[in-house]
């Protein structure tokens, strides 16, 4: 089954690099745009108004061309349904070369961006295989994810301030992004909350701020300097989650005291009936579900509702499903004082 997976996998980033190819190489006529309609009637009549075309050969072109044209509509009205009265088929409208540039750089775009979320996949599993996960691979991996996103949204935006749109969309684009940034945190937050609480203690990493600041203390910047800078990047990213779940933080404090060797099954089951409803909602603000919604707006060629989609639809589910959170640690926070006071 993982190997009919994989295949298919390989099978559609295949087929998406020989569409980008196929249709970045593929020849175009003219200078400004494919087929210039306009231009092709402008030359028939000019040649038809030419003395030197005979009236012979004139009758002839045309009776062809009616013999031609009867044989061809009768089948394609019928073919389609046939046409009210009154209403005409409706003009072709030619692609310009800047149109067919601009559809083939997103192709290209998109095509590298499902290439870079399956190496970022494939690292982490691959890590976990091994038993070679880190803490430093994780913040790394976080990192080239915001610095791909990050391109993404400044590179949107540049597209739309070259072609002529207002300065105003980079603040858009900045608020969308400051947005996509907290839904990400909370997202991968709770994740970890889950896999912690449910799965055991070694299947995800909930660290504290508090810790990492004293870790982060700890380390000179004159021989550890890169090690250090990856820690104040995790320090910060933790300090935000823990900003946007404080009610999961303080449970993670409750039950690191009440249970410092082992989370019991009444609680991990407890925590799962509670939580489980809600992470294939945690999942729409992940990356896979950003990228579908993109590539469609990308397509249709209006990438920048995706900046609305930031901060309206995203937004109102990160505070439906921070607040819905939020009564959960409560919850098992009052659970987890009451067993303690018991005993």
């Amino acid at each position: 089954m993982r190997r009919v997976q994989r295949a298919a996998v390989f099978g559609l980033l295949a087929g998406l690099a020989t569409a980008a190819v196929a249709e970045a190489v593929r020849p175009r006529g003219g200078t400004s745009v494919l087929v210039d309609w306009d231009e092709v009637r402008s030359a028939a009549h000019s040649r038809l108004e030419r003395s030197e075309i005979s009236t012979a050969s004139l009758a002839a072109a045309q009776k062809g061309y009616r013999a031609m044209a009867s044989k061809l509509e009768e089948p394609l009205l019928e073919f389609v349904g046939g046409l009210p009265t009154g209403v005409d088929l409706p003009r072709f409208e030619a692609v310009d070369r800047e149109g067919w540039l601009d559809l083939n750089l997103n192709i290209l775009g998109m095509l590298l961006h499902v290439v870079a979320n399956a190496f970022d996949n494939a690292d982490g599993q691959l890590a976990r295989l091994t038993n070679r996960q880190s803490r430093m691979g994780r913040v790394i991996d976080s990192l080239a994810d915001h610095l791909i996103w990050l391109s993404i949204y400044f590179n949107l935006a540049l597209r739309y301030v070259v072609a002529g749109s207002s300065i105003t969309v980079g603040l858009l684009a900045l608020a969308a992004g400051l947005s996509h940034a907290c839904q990400g945190a909370a997202a991968d937050y709770y994740r970890n909350g889950y896999l912690y609480f449910v799965r055991g203690r070694s299947r995800a990493d909930l660290d504290s701020s508090l810790d990492l600041r004293m870790e982060f203390r700890d380390l000179r910047w004159r021989d550890q300097s890169w090690h250090k800078f990856l820690l104040a990047l995790y320090l910060n990213f933790t300090s935000q989650q823990e900003l946007l779940a404080p009610g999961l933080q303080r449970l993670h404090k409750a039950i690191e005291r009440a249970f410092p060797e082992e989370i019991p099954l009444w609680l991990q089951k407890r925590y799962r009936d509670i939580a489980q409803p809600m992470l294939r909602w945690w999942r729409l603000l992940m990356t896979n579900t950003r990228m579908l919604f993109l590539f469609l707006l990308l397509f249709i060629g209006q990438p920048i509702w995706y900046f609305w989609l930031e901060l309206t639809l995203f937004n109102f589910l990160l505070v439906y499903l921070l607040l819905y959170q939020e009564r959960a640690s409560q919850s098992l926070l009052q659970l987890v004082n009451t067993h303690r006071e018991a005993a």
